[in-house]
């Protein structure tokens, strides 16, 4: 069956669900908009079910659910519990995660002129800091993390701005180019570059996955 048409086809995945979760009542099915990476099907209003599009995007949810997991408990701001999920066979239309659906909606919806300094700005950037630094504080060991080390990252940033250099200066302007090239300087120069302790990250933390409610003006979730 050819993949494509699996994952457009919303009754051939929610069969696939059926077939791993035959109690669950499925009153409700709803395509969301198409995603980058997954296809997503809302379920009863009230849960997410996500389907990775790509191999490399199976990969991604297994890394994904072994953090979940990890910072269940964890998290200050509610984030995505996967009580669903299937990881065999590794198979697009195959792999899926499903989890309830978090309250509020996308932060980036929020017009900026709504958000006050005191009343709103402010607490929502307390509310983000206290979970980045739950997210930063979760042991490496727990997600399956053992072997990133300070020099891993310190080469790691060294190798993006060889691969910058050689690939993109070309395309660049000369003073876009002194740019860059100081900014990478002073980075890979500062010694406390060579001391940076590995940590998870979010990796998309933009307004999109931040969930917002107007009314109460606190930060609901975060995807």
């Amino acid at each position: 069956m050819n993949n494509d048409t699996t994952l457009d086809n919303a009754t051939i995945l929610t069969d696939r669900i059926y077939a791993v979760y035959p109690e669950l009542k499925v009153a409700q099915v709803e395509r969301a908009p198409e995603g980058q990476n997954n296809t997503v099907l809302i379920v009863n209003d009230n849960l997410i079910f996500r389907f990775p599009r790509y191999d490399e995007g199976i990969d991604d949810l297994v890394r994904e659910l072994r953090v979940l997991r990890a910072l269940q408990g964890r998290a200050p701001i509610p984030i995505p519990d996967p009580i669903y999920a299937t990881l065999s066979p590794r198979v697009v239309g195959q792999v899926f995660v499903g989890y309830e659906r978090l309250p509020g909606v996308p932060l980036s919806q929020i017009p900026a002129a709504a958000l006050k300094e005191d009343e709103d700005i402010r607490p929502l950037a307390l509310q983000l800091g206290a979970f980045l630094a739950a997210l930063h504080d979760v042991p490496l060991a727990s997600v399956g993390i053992n072997d990133v080390s300070e020099a891993t990252i310190y080469h790691r940033w060294d190798d993006i701005s060889r691969r910058i250099a050689s690939q993109l200066f070309p395309l660049m302007r000369p003073d876009a180019r002194q740019q860059v090239r100081d900014h990478f300087e002073r980075f890979l120069s500062d010694p406390g570059t060579h001391m940076l302790r590995p940590t998870l990250t979010h990796g998309d933390f933009g307004d999109s996955n931040i969930l917002y409610d107007p009314v109460t003006r606190r930060v609901t979730g975060v995807i």
